[in-house]
């Protein structure tokens, strides 16, 4: 591989390019806890693939996320289970599966929204927070499979619980290989996360988190 390194900062600016929310095909409600998920509805008789809003709570004392990756075909549960049971980070299980998207880490007590796009196919909802002892909580119970395309499409309309069809998305961010490429101005609303590096074996995954701080950040500390 190359392993030349450049000081350059990676380009920050990004068209607005706002369109439309997509149109929810289904809603759900997500609650974590120390360890495992609750979902509503039960998604046990399968869930539709397409944009799937849903709202994330963590009703638990630690941080916590719900991801979502497709295993990829022809991918033996057992031998997904064996590889992730041997590394108590989680990563060795990376490339088993597409990583779809989701919410990434929000502390005890906090709720977010997020719309992500579900593949038609075998589909879990994990979280890889670490717990104190460094072990992934996917490995303690915090993972729920579903059967994405069994599941009705909802009916025509919005879904309940899904954002309403005037709003826009405002912008795009871009998870590129030199780095995060964000809009210069970030008005409040929905934004298009978008993975376009095309490293391979686990080397293209990225993550993006975004935190609000409690105080104003100065120009000074800006630069």
């Amino acid at each position: 591989g190359d392993d030349t390194t450049s000081t350059a900062p990676p380009t920050t600016a990004v068209p607005a390019d706002r369109a439309p929310t997509p149109e929810a095909v289904q809603h759900l409600d997500i609650v974590g806890t120390e360890y495992a998920f609750e979902f509503g509805p039960d998604p046990a008789d399968g869930l539709a693939a397409g944009w799937t809003s849903l709202t994330f709570t963590n009703a638990g004392h630690e941080a916590h996320q719900v991801m979502f990756a497709r295993l990829k075909d022809g991918v033996d549960l057992a031998e997904l289970g064996r590889v992730a049971g041997d590394d108590s980070s989680g990563a060795a299980a990376i490339a088993y599966v597409d990583m779809l998207g989701g919410v990434s880490y929000i502390g005890a007590g906090q709720t977010t929204t997020a719309m992500v796009d579900l593949s038609e196919g075998t589909v879990m909802a994990m979280c890889y927070v670490p717990d104190p002892d460094g072990v992934a909580h996917a490995l303690s119970g915090m993972t729920t499979l579903l059967t994405v395309g069994s599941g009705p499409a909802a009916p025509g309309g919005p879904v309940t619980g899904s954002a309403p069809p005037e709003d826009e998305v405002m912008g795009t961010i871009e998870l590129a290989a030199d780095g995060y490429r964000i809009p210069d101005r970030l008005p409040t609303g929905w934004y298009r996360v978008t993975n376009t590096d095309e490293g391979t074996d686990g080397e293209g995954l990225h993550e993006l988190s975004m935190l609000r701080l409690e105080d104003a950040v100065s120009p000074e500390e800006k630069a």
